[in-house]
């Protein structure tokens, strides 16, 4: 089978939309986060489900999920699906530390009724 090109990636990526905080921690992160962030968002946009990918947050009003950017840093991707018209995605809200999640899982439930105004970047930007 050939490796999947620059160009699938990024067709697949864009099922996957992106906060303004997950860009600001991008553009802060060093180039091994970088590298694991964009594998993981690489597992889920390819639908994988794993417990280490998808773990559901309790405490919660709606379906938030965590999935570990690795397991030592102690970094957490938090997201959540949506629907936009007939395509399903993932949106990912914060790449953040263990101890925030309590905190940033309430922030998501708050603004979770304002997203439709939310300015939010498909993340196939990564490969442009």
């Amino acid at each position: 089978a050939e490796a999947p090109s620059q160009k699938d990636f990024a067709i697949r990526f864009s099922q996957i939309k992106l906060t303004k905080e997950v860009l600001k921690w991008i553009k802060s992160s060093d180039e091994k986060y970088k590298s694991f962030f964009i594998r993981r968002i690489g597992q889920l946009a390819a639908g994988n489900r794993s417990r280490i990918l998808k773990k559901s947050l309790t405490g919660c009003k709606m379906a938030i999920y965590e999935s570990y950017l690795e397991q030592k840093s102690g970094q957490r991707i938090l997201w959540t699906e949506f629907r936009e018209n007939d395509a399903r995605g993932i949106l990912i809200w914060f790449v953040a530390k263990h101890k925030s999640v309590s905190r940033l899982i309430r922030l998501i439930d708050e603004a979770e009724s304002r997203t439709n105004r939310r300015r939010l970047t498909p993340a196939s930007c990564l490969f442009e």
